[in-house]
């Protein structure tokens, strides 16, 4: 489900922080030294993209095709420059949710795809999500296509499944992702009152709202509030939540779409419009037929 996954590892925190084991005004400081602007970075700005730290995977030193060691991996971000102080701009990348993962580990004293394993999977009922690094996956794990043009070829990554630790590396179903919607909703991993706070917007220093709560875009879908994340990684998938209407939609395709456009998003569009009572709807600036592809 690729960066769905960091779904998950927001709820962690947020746990984390409901438990009293860390707060959002924690500066990195307070968990990982040596970090760029380790003194004024918050939580609050990892889960909402908005740290400035930069894209650790654009380090001279860093190497994908191998196992990722976490502290290998601090090390290297440790050695470049922020791109601009925390709160001035929102831009969404894989570098807070590695070290959000880490936070998790250190907070917790466990690993994270264990913390999560125990306190998101099992709670939730989720029988049939793992992670890309483990053996014991069922048989039935769909292997994703790579479309360009009109030829389509079994994906390949140059780069190693642990490199997406926190960040890309769970893999589920559309039953476990409902249950996953469920769970949240229900207030069986994080509170009401922790989840409205999850999925509400957020503001740069200058007041300038985001489309981005804690994990989950924000926005809106015939005037009511969504929630929403895509994960393109093998294959393609897509999970919507409107929370007036307790809706839910998820997609998974098994195909790997540039852009996070194309197919995936007119049969996501045809969905809604088939429970909304849609005939045609605009994306990507031309007018689509929902009820044919």
């Amino acid at each position: 489900i690729a960066s769905i996954s960091k779904e998950f590892t927001a709820i962690s925190i947020l746990q984390l922080v409901e438990s009293g084991k860390i707060k959002l005004n924690d500066t990195l400081e307070n968990h990982i030294a040596g970090l760029p602007n380790v003194k004024n970075i918050t939580i609050h700005h990892l889960l909402t993209h908005t740290h400035g730290l930069p894209d650790v995977m654009q380090s001279e030193e860093f190497d994908g095709i191998s196992p990722q060691d976490k502290e290998q991996t601090l090390n290297w971000l440790r050695k470049m420059k922020t791109q601009s102080q925390p709160g001035e701009k929102y831009e969404y990348g894989n570098t807070a949710y590695f070290v959000l993962s880490v936070i998790v580990e250190r907070a917790s004293d466990k690993n994270l795809k264990n913390y999560i394993r125990e306190n998101l999977f099992k709670p939730a009922k989720m029988h049939e999500s793992f992670f890309l690094t483990d053996n014991d996956i069922k048989d039935e794990r769909v292997v994703g296509y790579n479309e360009k043009g009109d030829i389509s070829s079994i994906t390949k990554f140059d780069f190693h499944d642990s490199q997406a630790s926190g960040t890309g590396d769970i893999v589920s179903t559309v039953n476990d992702l409902r249950k996953w919607q469920k769970a949240l909703v229900n207030c069986t991993l994080i509170s009401k009152s922790m989840f409205a706070d999850a999925v509400a917007p957020k503001y740069l220093n200058d007041g300038t709202q985001i489309d981005r709560g804690y994990g989950f875009a924000h926005g809106s879908f015939q005037n009511q509030t969504a929630i929403y994340n895509s994960g393109d990684l093998y294959t393609h998938t897509r999970h919507f939540y409107l929370i007036d209407q307790d809706l839910s939609v998820i997609l998974n395709m098994n195909g790997t779409i540039e852009d996070d456009g194309g197919l995936a998003s007119i049969v996501f569009m045809q969905i809604l419009g088939k429970l909304f009572n849609q005939q045609t709807s605009e994306i990507f600036d031309d007018v689509i037929d929902l009820n044919k592809l």
